[in-house]
């Protein structure tokens, strides 16, 4: 049987400062020694997460746009793509807009927002994206992702979040983060559409997160682990718990894993 783990990227694999510390760089090597393969599954797109899967040595499949993107970064061959329909995407626009949060529209390879200030250039700077401007969206594809940015409080994303669930699948990676993708699509049926693309066919699934958006993942997982500063609904969840992010928690999960698991 392959074990494989499964793991969210942001605040999980990386620092809040978005950097890979040495002990991850060092876990990733033990756990390719030990059998231990691991699977990327994320709200980023597949260029944001490139350098760092060839940072780690793990250019392989992965999961992007937390489920709309199923892919292999080495190959570059795509296995699904997702989209958002066109008029939940304008709807959420048009809310987003109207009440003063700043949306990001993400397409497979760029990025484009009506407003384009400091806020939207640091969130996206800090995961190496920039967005184009833009003001017809009707000429665009329809998007993998909306992701609505607003750092004033937590009612306007609430308030969006509400409107469009019923035909979206709607999550927050951080509070100030809302992500908004298909409704047929999130971590969990990531997880699931990789193992189905294993070979040979028989995994011991594990997974890893820190937010509300890595619930689907975690609850479709076999094992199931966050780190410290993972939100309680995951620490309930999970038979492990590493330390911070920024003490390298991955590091610690692969550790349990391959001592308890393997």
């Amino acid at each position: 049987m392959q074990h494989i783990l499964f793991t969210d990227v942001d605040r999980t694999l990386l620092t809040h400062r978005y950097e890979v510390l040495p002990q991850i760089t060092r876990a990733f090597a033990l756990a390719r020694e030990a059998g231990l393969k691991i699977v990327f599954v994320t709200a980023r797109a597949p260029g944001s997460l490139r350098p760092i899967a060839a940072s780690l040595g793990n250019m392989g499949h992965c999961c992007c746009f937390g489920g709309g993107w199923i892919g292999d970064l080495r190959s570059r061959q795509v296995e699904e793509v997702h989209r958002l329909p066109m008029e939940t995407a304008l709807n959420i626009m048009q809310m987003a807009e109207a009440a003063g949060a700043l949306p990001v529209w993400y397409d497979v390879q760029e990025v484009y927002a009506p407003t384009i200030n400091d806020v939207v250039e640091r969130q996206l700077g800090n995961v190496g994206e920039r967005a184009v401007p833009f003001s017809n969206v009707p000429a665009l594809l329809p998007p993998m992702k909306i992701m609505v940015i607003d750092k004033r409080h937590d009612s306007v994303l609430n308030a969006i979040a509400a409107d469009v669930a019923h035909g979206a699948t709607v999550s927050f990676s951080h509070p100030h983060l809302l992500e908004v993708g298909p409704k047929t699509v999130d971590k969990g049926t990531g997880l699931r559409r990789i193992v189905s693309l294993m070979d040979p066919p028989g995994v011991i699934s594990h997974a890893a997160g820190d937010a509300q958006n890595d619930i689907p993942l975690i609850s479709a997982a076999k094992h199931r682990y966050t780190v410290a500063n993972g939100i309680p609904e995951l620490k309930g969840m999970s038979e492990f718990v590493g330390r911070s992010c920024d003490e390298a928690g991955l590091a610690d999960v692969i550790d349990y894993i391959t001592a308890h698991h393997m």
